[in-house]
């Protein structure tokens, strides 16, 4: 005897699991991003934001009300800044993270959550909770790197070769800061 109608006793209510049978859209999204996508330690990150909301199947501005957190987390997962930031009237956002000297090296993460309240089951009972839902997310890199010092191009003859052709072209490399070679 075999069946696929198993389900008494592991409905997710049973072990407070969140769920929802008929998901609908998420009402709000937001475009997370930075002035750069490559930093080294020590550098100022700048972050913007923008926020819309689904409103009769129209993207508009959200009111400057909506209660957001940004948390930005390193590469190895720790909380390095966590803000709330407050919309403009266009329904953007800008904020700055100073990084650190020593701070560690590699992907950082970006999240953006809006604060919503949910129904969930305790103790038999249906009660109301304040969650955070994400809204959008951007990720940037913190490396140690030098800017480069020079430039060098190679101009040929010709626009194409094949084997046994004997190239000729120049090569032309010079410092940018504008000295020479």
């Amino acid at each position: 005897f075999s069946s696929s109608d198993w389900n008494q006793g592991i409905e997710p209510w049973q072990f407070n699991v969140q769920y929802d049978w008929n998901p609908k859209p998420n009402p709000r999204s937001a475009r997370l991003f930075t002035d750069r996508g490559l930093y080294k330690a020590a550098e100022q990150v700048e972050i913007k934001g923008i926020v819309r909301e689904l409103r009769e199947n129209l993207w508009r501005i959200p009111g400057q009300t909506l209660s957001l957190r940004m948390q930005v987390r390193d590469s190895r997962n720790e909380e390095v800044l966590t803000s709330e930031p407050k919309l403009s009237p266009f329904g953007s956002f800008a904020a700055s993270l100073a990084l650190k000297p020593a701070t560690p090296l590699g992907y950082y993460s970006i999240d953006l959550s809006v604060k919503k309240k949910v129904r969930v089951m305790q103790n038999n009972q249906s009660v109301e909770k304040e969650v955070f839902e994400s809204i959008g997310r951007e990720t940037f890199r913190v490396e140690a790197f030098r800017a480069a010092e020079f430039e060098v191009n190679a101009r040929l003859d010709r626009k194409t070769y094949v084997i046994g052709d004997t190239l000729s072209g120049a090569i032309v490399a010079r410092y940018l800061f504008g000295g020479t070679m």
